[in-house]
């Protein structure tokens, strides 16, 4: 699979791309960060957050710490109403606000039923909720090696198939899953378990705005349903 091409296969909805280092893209020409103000405000059904500025003067926050966690917290970005907004705006960014909606949880339904994924034969996904005017998204990787000192991939393939969420039931087709390599193993810290991975998501519209210093603002979401330990065959 050396010097693997971005995208290898398209069939009924889906797209399969492969990469030879752990990122699905490197953009070539690098971001630079502008200042929107010192906080980014999100406020939903659960009150308000802030997204602080970095030192790097991007913008970031975490919303709940992780189940592994003693004490998990609960989700804040849980379904329902959001307004985005910057306040007064910063020196290249002028001020915004933006409304979005976090769509109903997807959940994928024969979850537990797979485990083993055979490439020449087509995969079925079930799946409730999810956003009803909107897409889910099946995403799978299957990694051609890992590396166990960095939790990295270094070459792998990914598909991702389109289906309105309506209609609750979706086939990737067998001409897209061959085109995946077979799933090496994670190996490390006491365990060693396939590396392939698929998620179901849902997501919903995307709002956007005209702002001071912006070619464009957007902002949307999504919920998704995943689970590790895929074996690609």
């Amino acid at each position: 699979m050396g010097g693997l091409s971005p995208i290898v296969a398209i069939s009924q909805g889906c797209t399969v791309y492969q990469f030879t280092s752990g990122e699905f893209y490197v953009d070539p020409v690098k971001p630079v960060s502008l200042d929107a103000g010192p906080v980014i405000n999100l406020t939903g059904p659960n009150g308000t957050k802030q997204i602080t500025k970095t030192s790097t003067g991007n913008y970031a926050a975490q919303f709940v710490i992780p189940i592994i966690a003693t004490t998990p917290t609960a989700d804040f970005l849980i379904p329902g109403n959001y307004t985005m907004d910057n306040g007064g705006g910063g020196s290249d960014v002028g001020p915004f606000e933006l409304n979005f909606t976090v769509p109903p949880v997807v959940n994928w339904t024969n979850r537990g039923s797979i485990s083993t994924v055979q490439r020449t034969q087509p995969l079925t996904i079930t799946w409730s909720g999810g956003a009803t005017d909107g897409n889910v998204y099946i995403v799978g990787i299957s990694p051609l090696t890992t590396d166990s000192n960095t939790d990295s991939y270094s070459g792998a393939g990914q598909f991702v198939c389109k289906a309105p969420a309506s209609l609750g039931t979706y086939t990737v087709p067998a001409a897209i899953l061959s085109a995946l390599p077979t799933s090496a193993t994670v190996s490390g810290r006491g365990f060693s378990i396939p590396g392939g991975i698929i998620v179901v998501e849902s997501a919903g519209g995307s709002t956007q705005a005209t702002v001071k210093g912006l070619d464009l603002l957007a902002a949307g979401a999504s919920t998704g349903d995943g689970k590790i330990g895929i074996a690609f065959q």
